[in-house]
């Protein structure tokens, strides 16, 4: 199909016809970026409810939905004015499931746009394809500047999921744990311990979060420092520290991630036996027992 259709398939849009106008539109995104001069008709053909009868309106807007993502990246206005318009969203979102790396690549580019709605939800979106979604990773880190703080707790969110690598991650990671906002330090946790040895620089920060008021960054603290403690002894130092928490969810999920160390956290066996016998909670001397099971294995 060539770019000279385009005239043709855009007056076909105008066709009494319903299957017409959505075989024009599936023409239309055939052609992809080449189609660009068709997105006012095609924008139309989804916000615009009575373009179609009502019997195609759902199949007529799920086409055009993937018409846009299709034709790339000069479709963004429109595809921001479809975010902006949330009951219009699931259309984007089943059209989606045609082409996942399709998705991924516009998400991406959603990313990046002006609306900080359209960042917020891109991400929220690229989130869910996990791993696969590492194109996204600059995008993410830029994100993590941004003014809005909605903006900001999604850009670490997003990276906590995908799992990216290289050499700007975590020291954008470990400048995000300075954010105002709780949410953004937390998820910049989590994505520090995904990190694996490049993260070990964050060590001596994540032991500040541990004498924060804040009970969940402190977990999430504790969490990372378990992952971490596979590549830095300091860190399941931290951990053993932590077992006299004053908070029984800190004392408990420490010893639980000093026992997925194994054998690593063998120095911590003192201290977590006498966290089982003396405990005052009866579920932090069970997980206490348990890591030490673990630790102790042949």
């Amino acid at each position: 199909r060539s770019a000279l259709a385009v005239p043709h398939l855009v007056k076909r849009l105008d066709d009494k016809s319903a299957d017409a106008k959505q075989a024009a539109v599936e023409a239309l995104g055939q052609i992809g970026h080449a189609a660009h001069t068709a997105l006012k008709g095609l924008c139309k053909a989804l916000l615009n409810a009575e373009f179609w009868p009502i019997a195609h309106r759902e199949s007529g807007r799920l086409t055009v939905a993937f018409a846009l993502l299709q034709v790339g990246k000069k479709a963004m206005p429109c595809l921001d004015q479809i975010v902006e318009k949330y009951p219009l969203r699931h259309y984007l979102e089943e059209s989606w499931k045609r082409s996942p790396v399709l998705a991924i690549a516009r998400l991406t580019q959603m990313a990046d746009s002006e609306s900080d709605d359209t960042k917020e939800y891109a991400m929220s979106r690229l989130s869910q394809f996990g791993p696969k979604a590492k194109a996204a990773t600059a995008a993410a880190l830029r994100n993590l500047q941004h003014e809005s703080h909605d903006v900001r707790i999604e850009a670490p969110h997003l990276l906590t999921q995908i799992h990216p690598s290289g050499p700007a991650v975590v020291p954008a990671l470990i400048r995000a744990l300075r954010d105002k906002n709780t949410k953004v330090r937390r998820y910049a946790i989590t994505a520090l311990g995904n990190q694996g040895r490049a993260a070990v620089v964050s060590i001596p920060l994540l032991q500040k979060v541990l004498h924060s008021k804040h009970t969940q960054l402190k977990i999430q603290s504790v969490l990372a420092l378990g992952k971490l403690g596979f590549f830095n002894k300091a860190a399941i130092l931290s951990l053993v520290n932590v077992l006299q928490d004053k908070e029984m969810w800190i004392r408990a999920q420490a010893a639980e991630s000093l026992g997925k160390l194994g054998k690593r956290a063998k120095f911590a066996v003192p201290a977590l036996r006498k966290l089982q016998q003396s405990d005052r909670e009866s579920w932090v001397k069970s997980r206490a027992a348990q890591a030490l099971k673990s630790i102790q294995a042949p």
